[in-house]
């Protein structure tokens, strides 16, 4: 159980249970992987800025490959940003508003589930009266559509989308930023 402070852009493996610092003074992307050489259930990812710096955290979930995957997320604010690359929401977790459940393919190229918990004293919470996680689709997630999964780089304005509480709805915005690579 590691503890890494990153305090510029760049990508860090992360071993089971370790812990990740985001520390950067002037704002910085972060790509997160897993140590290739364990079986890596649980990541911690710690948010260090408590200001109007953004800083991103983007964990590749195609370098995982373990059912049951558990992120924390501590100390995220406004100003920051966590993708879950390669993830399928697929759920809030029922009676928690601060636990969003999904699923990957694995490094191996099996299907795994993980579950992101935000630990912040209650300050940040899924739901639908306040936005305070702004979860990026990268190329090769996939959105459940009335007609099955589909990979996010293909969807249009106008499709059909499963929601958690509303069934089917129609995709009414589609937003893209392109970062550079760290």
């Amino acid at each position: 159980m590691a503890k890494f402070t990153i305090t510029a852009s760049g990508s860090v493996a992360l071993g089971d249970g370790d812990t990740l610092k985001i520390d950067i003074p002037t704002g910085g992307n972060v790509v997160v992987t897993a140590d290739p050489f364990g079986n890596v259930g649980e990541i911690k990812i710690d948010f260090q800025n408590f200001d109007t710096i953004s800083n991103q955290a983007t964990v590749d979930l195609g370098t995982f490959s373990q059912n049951g995957l558990q992120i924390d997320i501590k100390n995220y604010d406004p100003t920051d940003q966590v993708s879950l690359k390669g993830a399928s929401i697929t759920r809030l977790v029922p009676g928690s508003t601060d636990e969003l459940a999904f699923s990957y393919v694995g490094a191996d190229g099996a299907t795994y589930t993980g579950v992101a918990h935000i630990k912040d004293d209650g300050q940040q919470n899924f739901n639908a009266t306040q936005k305070p996680l702004t979860i990026c689709f990268t190329t090769g997630a996939r959105i459940r559509g009335v007609n099955g999964d589909i990979p996010v780089e293909d969807l249009v304005i106008g499709d059909l989308v499963q929601t958690l509480h509303h069934g089917a709805q129609t995709l009414r915005w589609i937003g893209v930023k392109r970062l550079s690579n760290v």
